[in-house]
C-alpha cells in the first residue's frame, strides 16, 4: 500500500491585543524647558535616566524568568549603560568596541553575548580572550572561525555542549504613531511557552529599543525650505547622516512642532549634498514652516545618535541627560 503522509495542523501564532495603554515617555515640557535654558547648537537627544530605569524594572517584573542583555547598538552612551548595569542587565554586542566600552565600565565579559552573526577571525580572538563565552553562529563558516579561538572552543568542549542557555531575541515594540502590545501582554503569551524549560537553562532576551526609546527626544531644526517641481521641501539639519535614518526603513515617528497652519505634505531631506539623505516624503507638516523651527522627535533614544556619521562634515548630534 502506498504510504501516507500526515500533515499536522499547525496552531495559529497568538495574536496581540494592540491597544493605548498608558506608556511612559518624556515629558515635552521638560523638552521645551531644556531648550529655553540651553542655547541650541546642533542636533541633540534629550534622555530622561529614569525612563530607563524605568523600563528596565517593567521588562523584569513581566518576563520574571527571562533577562535582559540590552543590544548596545541601540543606544551606546555611558550614562545609560550605567543605569542597566545598576538594574541588572546583560548586554547585547556586534562588535569589540562595544565590548571595550562595557569592559570599561566593569562589566564582566561573561556576560556580554555577542550576537553578530558574521565576525572576523580578529574580533572573535579578541573577545574571548577578554573572557566573552556567548557567541552566535548561523552557518558553518562562522563555526569554522569559532573554532579557530582556542580558548572559547576549548570551554565549549569542557561544557559538553550541553543546552545552557535560550535567547528568544529582541523586537519588543514601543509607540509611535500606532498602537502597540504592551509587554505585559507579551509577557503572557512568553511566560506560558517557556514554562516547562528546564530551570538550569537560563533564558535571555535582547531588548534593545524598548528600554531606551521611551526615554527620549532628538531635536533638531530646519535650516531651509524650497519648492522644487511643484513640491515642498524642507531640509533639516540632522538627516539620513545626523540620526533620523530609520524613516528610510519604514519607522515613523510622531513629530512635533511649534507652527499650527494647514498640514501639507512636504518632502523632508537632511543638511548633506547626497541625494541619498532624503528621510521623508508626503510627510504632512504646517505649510508655514521655516528656517530655524524647531523640530522635536518623539521616543528617538534609540537608533538615533547611534546611527548618526561626520559624513561630508557635519557634526555629531550629541546626547544630553535632562
Amino acid at each position: 500500500m502506498p504510504r501516507t503522509a500526515t500533515i499536522k495542523k499547525l496552531r495559529p501564532l497568538p495574536e496581540f491585543p494592540l491597544d493605548s495603554h498608558p506608556e511612559v515617555s518624556l515629558d515635552f515640557t521638560r523638552v521645551k524647558q531644556y531648550l529655553a535654558r540651553h542655547p541650541y547648537k546642533k542636533p541633540v537627544l534629550l534622555v530622561d535616566l529614569d525612563i530607563v530605569r524605568t523600563k528596565a524594572r517593567r521588562f523584569r517584573a513581566a518576563l520574571p524568568r527571562v533577562r535582559p542583555h540590552f543590544a548596545v547598538k541601540a543606544n551606546p552612551d555611558p550614562r545609560v549603560l550605567k543605569v542597566l548595569i545598576q538594574e541588572g542587565s546583560g548586554f547585547e554586542i556586534a562588535s569589540i568596541a562595544e565590548l571595550d566600552i562595557l569592559m570599561g565600565l566593569g562589566v564582566p565579559p561573561a556576560e556580554v553575548f555577542y550576537s553578530n552573526p558574521m565576525k572576523s577571525r580578529a574580533y572573535l580572538e579578541y573577545a574571548a580572550a577578554k573572557g566573552v563565552e556567548w557567541f552566535v553562529l548561523d552557518s558553518v563558516e562562522e563555526l569554522c572561525k569559532i573554532q579557530s579561538a582556542k580558548r572559547l572552543f576549548k570551554k565549549m568542549r569542557l561544557a559538553g555542549l550541553k543546552p545552557r542557555l535560550l535567547d528568544i531575541g529582541g523586537g519588543y515594540p514601543v509607540r509611535h504613531v500606532k498602537p502597540i502590545p504592551s509587554i505585559e501582554k507579551i509577557a503572557e503569551v512568553v511566560n506560558h511557552a517557556i514554562r516547562d524549560i528546564p530551570q538550569n537553562v537560563r533564558i535571555m532576551a535582547e531588548p534593545g529599543r524598548f528600554l531606551v526609546s521611551d526615554a527620549g527626544y532628538f531635536v533638531c531644526r530646519v535650516v531651509g525650505t524650497a519648492t522644487r517641481s511643484g513640491k515642498r521641501w524642507m531640509y533639516w539639519d540632522a538627516g539620513v547622516f545626523g540620526g533620523v535614518i530609520e524613516t528610510t526603513e519604514g519607522l515613523r515617528y510622531d513629530i512635533i512642532t511649534d507652527r499650527t497652519g494647514p498640514a501639507i505634505p512636504w518632502v523632508v531631506a537632511g543638511p548633506t549634498c547626497d541625494s541619498v539623505d532624503v528621510c521623508m516624503r508626503e510627510e504632512m507638516f504646517p505649510d508655514d514652516m521655516q528656517e530655524g523651527d524647531f523640530m522635536y522627535i518623539a521616543n528617538a533614544g534609540a537608533y538615533t545618535t547611534a546611527y548618526a556619521s561626520n559624513f561630508n562634515g557635519f557634526p555629531l548630534p550629541e546626547v544630553r541627560v535632562i
